[in-house]
């Protein structure tokens, strides 16, 4: 993973308020400011409107069935909430990006931009969604846009930000693994390396701060998913609505493989 990367993300992330407009990480703007607000309301108006056509057939649910969907739609709706905050630590964002330019044991080594995985990545995630929005479309008809649609654009800044973790993981995975080399072979003094190492741990502390609560809402959000499309596989398979049955199989792995 390379710079170049990050800012191809971060050009994305800025149109969804989820990243820093940039790399070079600048104070936030007044634009920036009014951008999340519109965000901000924008995902309580749409969740809000979204949960109330699903209100009837929430009611047709049993206890357990009807907590796991509240509180997955709880955790979707907190993690878009919660990405477009982080973004304004522009303080820790500026400190990561700075911090991994400055892996001394690391600056004459090149790094791929992996435009291709990121780009085949994209095609394969709307291919799968696109495939989904059909089959459930031909059984809803437009109740599900009504109940569904804003949850396609959720679940997209969910890749992305994932995405974004895995770059930056790698990106420090290889600068841990340039130190180890420089002092097995003694390329640098030691107080050189110190300081990578310190520079390193502070990587991984920013790190934990900002990715912290997307990536454990995104954990439960999965996990909750997953409870409700392999129910969902019982009661199809029970009405041989292969499709169906297809659909569900696919979200399930979506899952179970993006986190893996």
């Amino acid at each position: 993973m390379s710079f170049k990367l990050l800012e191809l993300i971060f050009q994305i992330g800025k149109f969804l308020a989820i990243t820093p407009s940039t790399i070079k990480v600048k104070n936030v703007t007044t634009v920036e400011k009014w951008h999340a607000i519109f965000m901000l309301a924008f995902y309580t108006v749409a969740v809000l409107i979204s949960c109330i056509y699903r209100a009837s057939s929430y009611r047709a649910f049993i206890h357990i069935r009807l907590t796991i969907h509240v509180m997955l739609d709880t955790t979707l709706y907190m993690f878009s909430i919660c990405t477009i905050l982080t973004a304004f630590r522009r303080r820790q964002w500026y400190r990561l990006m700075k911090n991994l330019r400055n892996v001394r044991s690391f600056r004459n080594n090149s790094e791929q931009s992996h435009y291709r995985s990121f780009v085949v990545l994209n095609l394969i995630y709307w291919v799968v969604i696109s495939y989904l929005g059909w089959i459930f479309y031909g059984t809803m008809g437009m109740e599900f846009f009504k109940q569904y649609g804003i949850e396609y654009l959720q679940i997209y800044t969910q890749f992305l930000i994932s995405f974004l973790m895995y770059a930056i993981l790698k990106m420090l995975k290889k600068r841990y693994h340039s130190v180890k080399n420089s002092l097995l072979m003694k390329k640098f003094e030691v107080s050189l390396i110190k300081y990578d190492i310190r520079v390193l741990k502070e990587c991984v502390d920013i790190f934990n701060r900002i990715f912290g609560w997307p990536f454990l809402m995104n954990i439960v959000y999965a996990s909750l998913q997953i409870l409700i499309y392999l129910s969902n596989i019982f009661l199809i398979s029970s009405k041989f609505k292969l499709t169906l049955v297809i659909s569900n199989i696919n979200v399930i792995l979506l899952y179970c493989v993006s986190y893996c």
